[in-house]
C-alpha cells in the first residue's frame, strides 16, 4: 500500500476487514512527511479483502475499500 496526503505523521495500525467483516489486525506502517510505503503478506486471497483500515496516534482513521 503507498499513502501520500495523510494529515499526521507516525505510527499508524493496520487492520485488514474481509468480505466477511472480520478484522484482521496487521501489523502498523510509519508515516513521515505524510507518507508510507508498506507491505503485508495476506493469509486469504487478495479477492476476498473487503477493506484496509488505518488508525493513527492522534487517532486519524484512514479507510480503503475494495
Amino acid at each position: 500500500m503507498t499513502l501520500s496526503g495523510v494529515p499526521s505523521d507516525g505510527e499508524y495500525k493496520m487492520t485488514v476487514v474481509d468480505r466477511d467483516g472480520v478484522a484482521h489486525p496487521s501489523g502498523a506502517c510509519q508515516v513521515e512527511r505524510g507518507n508510507a510505503v508498506e507491505g503485508y503478506r495476506l493469509y486469504q486471497s487478495v479477492s476476498e479483502v473487503a477493506a484496509i483500515q488505518l488508525l493513527g496516534p492522534d487517532g486519524t482513521r484512514l479507510t480503503a475499500r475494495a
